[in-house]
């Protein structure tokens, strides 16, 4: 019974096992003690009473006890009743006068009734009795018993116990058929499930199962299958595009900084300016990987829920002027305009947070900017502090704004999703998808917030809002 399949078919076995002979034993009960007594009773009271109507036409059968006998012959041998019923004709006075058979009178009223055409029937000792006076002009003339025992009159008894059985029979033949489909339906259920989740183990796809076409409980479980299946689904497209990725972002500065080394390694150094050249070339692609190890760092922590933020008050202009000037002279050499506008009472202004984790979020926002707005295009840098809506105290607004492609509304509801990749190539190409992602989760735990406004063709702007006092969470 370790088998679910088996736990069915004995949960829908066991109550017709137990109900349904009782109700058998209780409906034999009742048709013995309703239908055969009633149909006895009335059976019977017909005959004695029919009996007793010839008996009173013919006054010699009182007088004479052969006449009496001659009478049950007759009526014997009409075969007005069975051969298990006896008829027995009494005198008024309770003394049998004829019988057909051997009759039990030990239970007869004495005196006998003696009112017109009243009838009684008794029942004790298994017999069944019914004693019909016989009256002329009033005058008690004698009485017709007619008596038959239960168990003779019962015979028919046994096969309504036989269609009983086979009705029970049938019963359990019917319950064990609906519980081992049932059983069985509900097992193959169950069954894809497993075997669609087993389909991990061997790593093949996961297959989507049919919500529809299941009961209500197991539509719950279907639903959050299919569920875990579209999102294993999309995490084993995600790690593999995060490994693309990482190679395509690791391999470019890697095969440089390789092509770098091995001129050095074949005599370049012996030239000043070319062993420069070289070295500021190395520099700069390690600045290039700065930004990729640090947002693959700001996933780990974010899948992870450890992203440690430092905290610590610093002085906002100098600090961003710092933050810029990497991307500024990236522009420069793009040949993109770079403007920073911070705004004079900015100047002093001090801000508790993590100056690195901050300046991180803002490089992602440069660097994207950068990367993707046209040669002689124009980058915009501004700081600035807004009255907030309703009752809320000013916050400080970081913007970074370019002159791009811009992105479609639709494609604005994902691009802060990790690993996300626009479907057109003027947006987001290349990269891992992570910058905007990452971005976004330092902005949160600075209790502040990232707002994109863009039009298609018109350029992009990100606005990282700040409180005041961004602590950090």
């Amino acid at each position: 019974m370790r088998s679910l399949r088996s736990r069915l078919i004995l949960s829908h076995l066991l109550p017709v096992l137990v109900i349904a002979p009782l109700m058998a034993l209780t409906l034999a009960g009742l048709l013995q003690t309703q239908n055969l007594l009633t149909e006895l009773s009335v059976n019977l009271t017909q005959t004695a009473e029919s009996l007793a109507a010839r008996a009173q036409q013919q006054e010699s059968v009182w007088q004479d006890p052969t006449a009496a006998n001659d009478f049950l012959r007759v009526v014997t041998a009409e075969q007005i009743v069975t051969r298990q019923t006896t008829i027995t004709l009494l005198e008024p006075d309770g003394d049998s006068l004829a019988e057909t058979g051997p009759s039990q009178n030990d239970g007869l009223p004495n005196p006998l009734p003696t009112s017109g055409g009243q009838t009684l029937i008794t029942y004790e000792t298994q017999t069944f009795t019914v004693l019909v006076p016989v009256y002329d002009d009033n005058t008690l003339l004698g009485v017709v018993q007619v008596q038959t025992a239960l168990e003779d009159a019962s015979g028919y008894l046994p096969a309504i116990r036989l269609l009983l059985i086979a009705a029970l029979v049938l019963e359990l033949i019917l319950a064990l058929a609906v519980a081992f489909y049932m059983a069985v339906r509900l097992n193959s259920e169950l069954e894809a499930v497993t075997t669609a989740v087993s389909q991990v183990t061997v790593g093949h796809p996961l297959p989507k199962l049919d919500e529809q076409k299941t009961i209500t409980e197991f539509q719950s479980l279907i639903e959050a299958y299919n569920q875990m299946a579209a999102r294993l689904e999309n995490a084993e497209t995600t790690r593999r595009h995060l490994l693309a990725n990482v190679v395509h972002e690791l391999g470019r500065p890697l095969g440089a900084m390789r092509a770098a080394v091995q001129a050095l390694l074949q005599g370049a150094d012996q030239d000043p300016a070319l062993r420069h050249d070289l070295l500021v070339g190395i520099e700069a692609q390690i600045d290039r990987l700065r930004p990729v190890l640090d947002n693959l760092s700001g996933l780990y922590g974010q899948l992870q829920g450890e992203m440690v933020l430092n905290s610590r008050p610093i002085v906002l202009a100098p600090w961003l002027r710092q933050v810029a000037v990497m991307w500024q002279a990236t522009a420069v050499q793009n040949g993109q305009t770079f403007e920073m506008n911070i705004a004079p009472h900015l100047e002093t202004l001090t801000l508790t947070m993590d100056g690195d984790r901050m300046a991180q979020a803002v490089g992602n926002l440069l660097s994207n900017a950068v990367k993707y707005t046209p040669t002689d295009g124009t980058i915009w840098l501004t700081a600035e502090i807004q009255p907030s809506e309703a009752t809320n105290p000013p916050e400080l607004h970081l913007s970074v704004s370019d002159n791009g492609p811009g992105i479609t509304a639709e494609e604005q509801e994902q691009i802060f999703t990790p690993f996300y990749r626009s479907r057109t190539d003027t947006r987001f190409p290349q990269g891992m998808g992570l910058g905007l992602a990452i971005a976004r989760e330092i902005v949160v735990r600075h209790h502040g917030r990232v707002v994109l406004t863009s039009t298609r063709g018109e350029g992009s702007t990100f606005t990282i809002i700040l409180p005041l006092d961004p602590t950090p969470a």
